[in-house]
């Protein structure tokens, strides 16, 4: 959404927002869609993996030398900074995602509703009023 708004003000600067989009626009907007996608799902993972990860199996493992789990007892040892940081990121990927899928909707769907790929004064006012709820 902070990007479809950081958009939104910027074609208002410029005076004119066109919504019409070429293949290859829709094209990077899936792409980086799927790739915020893939981010999130790692990050939840991440977050899963650690809040059941077995502590003495990994001590036995870093006692073996194993340099993962002891690269996971130093993240478990400060879990608070580490969730901290896994919650912040997987935010990160989910508010991009929703902002690019907002932008790729309305280049889909802004004409056929609207009948027109430019945004007039009035659907800036309606817009910038949805936004604000």
């Amino acid at each position: 959404m902070v990007f479809a708004i950081l958009y939104i003000l910027y074609c208002y600067k410029t005076k004119e927002l066109v919504l019409s989009m070429d293949p290859s626009s829709r094209l990077w907007l899936i792409i980086g869609y799927i790739i915020l996608l893939v981010g999130s799902a790692f990050f939840s993972a991440a977050e899963n993996a650690l809040n059941t990860a077995n502590k003495i199996r990994l001590r036995a493992w870093a006692d073996d030398g194993k340099r993962s789990a002891k690269i996971a007892l130093k993240l478990i040892d400060d879990f608070d900074r580490t969730l901290t940081t896994i919650l912040i990121g997987n935010n990160i990927c989910n508010v991009a995602n929703v902002s690019l899928a907002t932008i790729f909707i309305f280049g889909i769907f802004y004409k056929r509703f609207f009948g027109t790929e430019r945004i007039t004064p009035v659907d800036k006012v309606y817009i910038c009023a949805y936004i604000r709820k």
